[in-house]
């Protein structure tokens, strides 16, 4: 049964990927500054827009559900996925995720899973394993999980 489930889509990554292609843009301009249309202008513009699409489609959306007592958090088209059983997360905290920790990385000793900065959940497992997952509804998240997010499970 489905207690939960929430898609989140990464608009601080959105801007990154659009700056970078607007930069690449403005040095095909510049170069090809009175010398016409540089050689493979639209093809270069047109395969970094795929590039820079196809990575924020795999990376700039996260969800996160919880079912038949399973917390699951999945990233890159579902290809790269988290799988946690309710009965094994010891402490539920709120957390913050930096501008800096976007995506999956290994980080004071756990997991964190997000695509935005802003609030998350720090999920405390069996063995002192840290889980961190980015959310726009901690509160939905944490009720899901069976906890409030204010007093955390002990």
């Amino acid at each position: 049964m489905l207690l939960y489930r929430r898609v989140q889509w990464g608009r601080f990554l959105l801007w990154i990927f659009g700056a970078a292609w607007l930069l690449q843009l403005g040095v095909l301009l510049a170069a090809a500054r009175g010398t016409g249309e540089p050689s493979g202008f639209w093809s270069s513009l047109g395969v970094t827009g795929l590039i820079l699409g196809a990575a924020f489609g795999a990376f700039g959306r996260m969800e996160v559900r919880v079912e038949d007592r399973v917390l699951r958090v999945s990233q890159a088209f579902g290809l790269l996925r988290r799988r946690v059983p309710l009965e094994t997360i010891r402490d539920v905290r709120p957390g913050r995720i930096p501008w800096y920790l976007l995506g999956i990385k290994f980080h004071r000793g756990g997991w964190w899973w997000s695509v935005a900065p802003g609030e998350a959940l720090e999920l405390t497992l069996e063995g002192g394993k840290l889980l961190v997952v980015g959310t726009e509804d901690p509160r939905n998240l944490a009720a899901a999980l069976g906890v409030s997010v204010l007093s955390g499970r002990a």
